[in-house]
This record gives structure tokens, C-alpha cells and sequence, in this order.
């Protein structure tokens, strides 16, 4: 069966609008257990397109066979010892019934102003919100799905031990040989890590991080693009730096920063909490507790860093905290943020409202449709077509 096709009858078993004939034929392409060559096309489809992939199905007998596709049974102890050769480990995910409840409890705490008549929503879809996961690549191009991996060893590598414990990524500093990894999450994903000089990373989602199994020589250097969260060892002769997808550097010895670099943000945001740090690009300044860096680029005036005195440190770390946090945001902005935490694209087919005046914070662990839901208050006229949002005011 090719991919295109599979990815079909998936999503049609997830929009439960699968027909008998479709059904039949999806359940004798499952059935077909030897084939290998399906499992690795189904997991190829839960890498590329994890959110469509998570499914619950009212017909027993397909949804067994779906979770035999999906779930891998280690004989003995909790060890999974990766080789060298291309292997994935997949486990189904089940989504916690409560988070319905939740959509009820917390909605109260989303407020949203406008002049705007208010609309109901057209399309609305069970969209579920993101959640921890991470696709690591190792050295040699071989990707493991974190997602599926509970504590255990994921690879060795030059020496150096990468396993996840407890939810997180960790890297055992006793590596002899410095190769590169890679640690991404696809949007409607984050996952944590611990690189092998003990520094704390949260990878928000669509972000990733590229970085040596073993720190050598008079820097540790890591490679980010997106956004992350940085709690770093404390190392006064080997300094920490940061380059944020090739347009800034953030040099450090011992702190607690995040930075935002997404392409399709207009600036680089580097945060202080804790300690100081010197951003370069172009020019450097150095910030202190409380401060934010903007980097710009523009074509008239080329690259600008501009300092917050005051940046609003409880909202730019929300997303670390489990919420999003819009007070006194712009519409597009946190459409954007949308768009990375639920894998959806945000379409506006008549320019974006300006009209719409944003507070107040949400949980991340809200389903898609109840935060539309809440749109329908504010008067935004909009539909959901597959994992397409298309404002239509």
C-alpha cells in the first residue's frame, strides 16, 4: 500500500468518516503482520505526521490491529539497545480521557476583547494539543522516535551514553569521541535534554538543537533553531555559546536564558533570568537578569539589537510552564504559536483582523476546538479543514 494512500485511510479512521469498503481494505493491509516493509511505511508516516497518527477507533477488531502496528514488546528489563543499523520504536499513545474535563475547567480562564460580532465557528475538529516527544539523529543519520522510548538506552556513541530517563534525553559525560547529534521536535511536540556537561535544555516545539556528545577543547558550542530554554553548567574555562540559526550568537559561562529564534518571527528574542550573557550580532551587548535582546534585520537599516529593560519573564516562559499566555498579544502572533503547539496551518483570507484585542491564559493542554470555541466569542468567523485554520474575517 503506498504512503499517500495509508495517511488517507488514517486520517479517515481519525475523522471517524472511515466507509466499510475503506475499512476492509485498511484491516486486510493490517492483517498482513510479515509485511515489514508496512511497518516501516507506518512509521515513517508517525515521524512525518505525528498528530494524525494518535487515534482512538470504535471498532475493536481495527483498532487492535492498529495497536499491534504501533507497539513493541521488550522481553526483558527496560533496556533498548539501539544498533547501528536504521530502527524505529513505537508504542501507541493513548491521550488521557480528562483532558475533556479540562477543556470545561480551564476555559474560564481565556479571556478574549473585541468590537467584533460575535460568529460560531464552522469545522470545528477533535484536534488534540501537543505533548512530549522528540525525534534525536544520531551521527550517522540514523533517527530514533523518542516519543515511544520510557527509560531506557537509546545509542553509544564514541564512549558516550544517550538514554532517556524519566521523560528526558540524557547524556552521560564520559564520551572519548565528539560526534553530533541532533534533538528536534516536530510542531506538536517538546521534550527535554541534558547535555554532557549537565546543562539543562527544554526544546519548545518545531524547534531543534544540534550539539557534541562529548565537549572538547575551550567552548562548548550547540546549534539551535526555534526556541529553548537553557539552564547551563557552570564551566568559567570552557564558556557555553549558543548560535541561534546561524543569525545571532549567545556567549555564557554559568545562567538561565531562553531564546526565540523561529524563522517566521520577526526578531530573535534572547531572556535573561539568572546570571549574564553577551549577545553578538553585529554589535554585543551584554544583558542582565530581567533583560531581553531583540535582533533584527532589516533591509534598510541592516541589523539591529535593541535591549528590554523590563521583559515580561512569566509570559515568555509560559510555554515552558504548560500555558500559553496572551495578554496584550498580536492576533498573528499567537496564531503562530497555534500553529507549532496543535500542527495546524493558519490561512487568513481576508488580511488579519485588527480589531482584536487579546489577555489571559489558556493551558496548553487544551484541545484545538475549545480554544476555537472561544474564538466563535469574539466574533472571528473561521473554519477548520483538516489541519488547514482559515480565518475568514
Amino acid at each position: 500500500m503506498e504512503k499517500e494512500r495509508l495517511l488517507y485511510l488514517i486520517g479517515r479512521v481519525y475523522d471517524h468518516q472511515l466507509s466499510p469498503e475503506e475499512r476492509n481494505e485498511l484491516v486486510l493491509a493490517l492483517e498482513d503482520q510479515n509485511d515489514t516493509e508496512l511497518v516501516q511505511l507506518y512509521t515513517e508516516l508517525m515521524m512525518e505526521h505525528p498528530a494524525d497518527i494518535n487515534i482512538t477507533y470504535n471498532d475493536s477488531h481495527l483498532q487492535e490491529l492498529i495497536n499491534q502496528i504501533t507497539e513493541v514488546d521488550h522481553p526483558s528489563g527496560d533496556l533498548i539497545q539501539l544498533p547501528s543499523t536504521r530502527r524505529y520504536f513505537l508504542r501507541h499513545w493513548h491521550w488521557a480521557a480528562a483532558s475533556i474535563l479540562l477543556v470545561l475547567c480551564i476555559g474560564a480562564y481565556l479571556f478574549f476583547n473585541t468590537h467584533s460580532k460575535t460568529t460560531q465557528p464552522a469545522g470545528i475538529a477533535q484536534i488534540q494539543p501537543g505533548r512530549d516527544g522528540a525525534i534525536l539523529t544520531l551521527h550517522d543519520g540514523t533517527r530514533v522516535l523518542l516519543d515511544t522510548i520510557q527509560n531506557g538506552v537509546v545509542a553509544l556513541q564514541g564512549g558516550a551514553m544517550a538514554k532517556v530517563e524519566n521523560g528526558k534525553l540524557l547524556y552521560e559525560a564520559n564520551g572519548h569521541e565528539a560526534v553530533i547529534n541532533t534533538m528536534s521536535t516536530p510542531a506538536g511536540r517538546q521534550f527535554r535534554l541534558t547535555l554532557p556537561d549537565g546543562t539543562e535544555v527544554w526544546l519548545n516545539s518545531a524547534s531543534s538543537i544540534s550539539y557534541p556528545t562529548v565537549f572538547t577543547g575551550t567552548e562548548r558550542r550547540v546549534v539551535i533553531t526555534g526556541e529553548a530554554y537553557f539552564e547551563v553548567a557552570k564551566n568559567m574555562k570552557m564558556p557555553f555559546r549558543v548560535n541561534v540559526n546561524q543569525r545571532a550568537l549567545v556567549e555564557v559561562l554559568g545562567t538561565k536564558f531562553n531564546v526565540n529564534g523561529y524563522d517566521n518571527e520577526p526578531r530573535i528574542n534572547t531572556t535573561l533570568l539568572e546570571g549574564s550573557v553577551q549577545v553578538v550580532s553585529g554589535r554585543s551587548v551584554l544583558l542582565k537578569p530581567g533583560q531581553m535582546a531583540q535582533v533584527q534585520t532589516t533591509q534598510l537599516s541592516g541589523t539591529e539589537i535593541k535591549i528590554v529593560g523590563h521583559a515580561n519573564i512569566e509570559k515568555i516562559m509560559a510555554w515552558k510552564n504548560g500555558l500559553f499566555d496572551f495578554d496584550n498579544m498580536d492576533f498573528d502572533e499567537a496564531m503562530r504559536q497555534l500553529e507549532r503547539w496543535y500542527n495546524i496551518e493558519v490561512v487568513y483570507e481576508n488580511g488579519i483582523p485588527k480589531n482584536i484585542e487579546l489577555y489571559g491564559k489558556i493551558t496548553k493542554g487544551v484541545t484545538l476546538d475549545g480554544l476555537l470555541s472561544v474564538l466563535k466569542d469574539i466574533g472571528v468567523k473561521c473554519r477548520l479543514e483538516n489541519r488547514k485554520l482559515l480565518i475568514q474575517q
